[in-house]
């Protein structure tokens, strides 16, 4: 699920899954000013997920998880893309209470940061923020997640693993930088991994169609 606020007009449509659906708002211009006949923001939301590179400074994290905290959501993963002239500002986030991210959710975290960034010029003046959940296919990055997620299966690149593998999580043990997942392989063999040795991207929830 992916909610997107751009400029441009478009007709008002019902969600549907897998379908795109456009909330109208009222005009405004490249400043976020109120005027007359100046084509409306749009709000777009889809199933999908994000395959885009990644360039993000830490003052635009910093506002954006400020933001989500207000909200009750946490930052799965943020990237930045797009022209210097016509950024895109990509997001995926979750709920603190563990119910599932729905379309609502995505609207009103949309809203909340489009009015932060507008004020405080962070990625210019016209961008595209696009908010959706984490996905099938989940980022792992924190102890939290490796936790939360403790009997799943997840593919995770390594070394250690010989590469890329999925593997079962079976436990976590330490926090923050001296944090060790204890994963299992395909083979039954279990490995003990230091989730300082991941990069972002480096493990993902497995998902299987």
């Amino acid at each position: 699920m992916r909610c997107s606020t751009a400029y441009g007009a478009r007709p008002l449509t019902q969600p549907n899954v897998g379908s795109r659906f456009d909330l109208v708002a009222p005009g405004r211009d490249a400043r976020g000013r109120n005027v007359g006949e100046v084509a409306p923001h749009f709000l777009l939301c889809s199933i999908g997920t994000p395959t885009v590179g990644n360039n993000v400074s830490e003052t635009l994290e910093g506002i954006v998880n400020l933001e989500l905290e207000k909200l009750g959501f946490e930052l799965v993963e943020l990237r930045r893309r797009g022209s210097r002239a016509r950024p895109v500002v990509e997001l995926r986030i979750d709920r603190h209470d563990g119910h599932p991210i729905t379309v609502d959710d995505c609207a009103r975290a949309s809203r909340a940061l489009e009015e932060r960034l507008d004020a405080e010029g962070t990625v210019g003046d016209r961008y595209v923020l696009e908010v959706s959940s984490p996905g099938v296919e989940r980022p792992l990055r924190t102890v939290h997640d490796w936790r939360r997620f403790v009997g799943q299966h997840a593919q995770v690149t390594n070394a250690e693993l010989g590469g890329r593998v999925e593997v079962e999580i079976l436990g976590v043990e330490g926090d923050d930088s001296d944090a060790v997942v204890t994963v299992r392989a395909p083979a039954g063999d279990e490995h003990r991994l230091s989730l300082a040795t991941l990069a972002d991207g480096d493990a993902r929830l497995a998902f299987h169609w």
